[in-house]
């Protein structure tokens, strides 16, 4: 039997483990900053849960109290209310963004408020808007069947509109670095949810659990704003945005689209 010495795999030198106390304490360096980092990104990461479980709750909670035909009347309303989603999203993403780049914090909360002054207009005008052609929308595009599920859908318009106003001042503040007040919001909102969800839909149906779900997104975008108020000291009327000075930035914006838009004009 040949010695195993003679292997290939065996030609190599040995060489012993050496002791590098550099190394070590360049591996606890970057062990550190890990650690630090997750530590922020579940500061992040736990306000988005927290707002998840508010914004999909209500589904959670009806579909063990209710028949799948309740079920069904409330997915209607749910895919006619979440149509302000996509109107919402780029006040959430553009907001974020400038607040971020602030590097004075009280030029960062003016900037929050800015932006949730500017989401307020357009939640409430598309909320608005949605209303009014709920009736005629349920009945063309899913049928005469889910006219019951127009007073839910209604409670559920304002929900969303609440939503985007507290999804737009939440995101802001995280972006100030006040990640936490996000979380407290939403927890006060799920609890209002769950709390009056059960009792409301056995004495009103599916249109009490989106009353309890409106209530809930309310109850959230006030404490963010008690919070701001409060805890902040930012004035109160620098969240009311129907005022001369807000449709004057609204009016800016709107020029400077139409001016991006517009073909560039030649030079004779």
């Amino acid at each position: 039997m040949r010695d195993l010495a003679d292997r290939p795999y065996f030609t190599g030198n040995i060489r012993p483990c050496e002791f590098n106390s550099g190394d070590m304490h360049g591996h606890l360096a970057y062990l550190a900053l890990a650690f630090r980092l997750l530590r922020r990104g579940f500061s992040f990461y736990i306000p988005t849960l927290a707002g998840l479980a508010l914004l999909r709750a209500d589904m959670f909670l009806l579909v063990r109290l209710a028949p799948a035909a309740a079920i069904g009347a409330y997915a209607v309303a749910q895919a006619v209310s979440s149509g302000q989603v996509g109107v919402i999203n780029p006040f959430v993403q553009v907001g974020f963004a400038d607040v971020a780049q602030q590097t004075d914090s009280d030029h960062a909360l003016r900037a929050v408020a800015r932006h949730f002054r500017l989401a307020q207009v357009a939640s409430i005008s598309m909320g608005i808007l949605a209303i009014a052609v709920t009736p005629w929308g349920i009945r063309l595009f899913f049928g005469a069947e889910f006219v019951s599920a127009t007073t839910a859908t209604y409670f559920l318009i304002g929900a969303a509109a609440f939503w985007g106003m507290g999804e737009t001042l939440e995101q802001g503040l995280r972006a100030a670095s006040h990640p936490r007040l996000g979380i407290i919001s939403n927890l006060l909102g799920l609890a209002i949810l769950l709390g009056l969800g059960v009792p409301a839909y056995q004495s009103f149906g599916i249109a009490g659990v989106a009353t309890a779900v409106c209530m809930g997104q309310a109850a959230s975008l006030a404490a963010l704003i008690g919070f701001c108020v409060f805890v902040l000291n930012m004035k109160l009327k620098l969240f009311w945005a129907f005022d001369a000075s807000t449709f004057h930035e609204l009016k800016g914006v709107a020029v400077s689209l139409l001016k991006r838009l517009s073909p560039a004009r030649r030079r004779v």
